[in-house]
């Protein structure tokens, strides 16, 4: 039988063709996956310097099903005591398909203090390729 060296381990070739057929016969479907539509993530941003101890920024984190995609919306703000000093509102939208989690579109708009941007990028699976339009 003819084997392979893997690491320590010989594997026979046998062994690693019934591995692929049993992986293969078995695609990851959207019950698999480790999260849901539905679902919702708040974070608080600490930040400690010294004697400063505090909490600056908010991030929110949703997902979304919407017919054969995924959207996960990231929301961060700048709590209020702290926008005086810095403000901070980004939202960033990502886009990707329930069967096999490929990207869409992703969309960007931030602005913090005088900063401000906005990107569009959107997947082609025809063309393997993405069209950008960014401010």
């Amino acid at each position: 039988m003819t084997e392979m060296q893997l690491g320590s381990y010989k594997i026979s070739l046998v062994t690693l063709f019934l591995m692929a057929c049993v992986l293969g016969f078995n695609p990851v479907s959207a019950q698999d996956y480790p999260f849901r539509g539905g679902e919702k993530l708040n974070y608080m941003v600490h930040y400690r310097w010294g004697a400063i101890n505090a909490d600056l920024v908010s991030v929110d984190i949703a997902c979304y099903e919407e017919k054969d995609l995924f959207h996960v919306r990231t929301d961060i703000n700048t709590l209020p005591f702290w926008t005086t000093f810095y403000k901070m509102q980004d939202i960033l939208d990502s886009y990707f398909s329930k069967d096999d989690l490929r990207p869409v579109k992703y969309h960007r708009d931030a602005h913090e203090g005088n900063f401000w941007a906005v990107n569009d990028l959107t997947w082609s699976d025809d063309a393997m390729s993405y069209h950008s339009v960014v401010d």
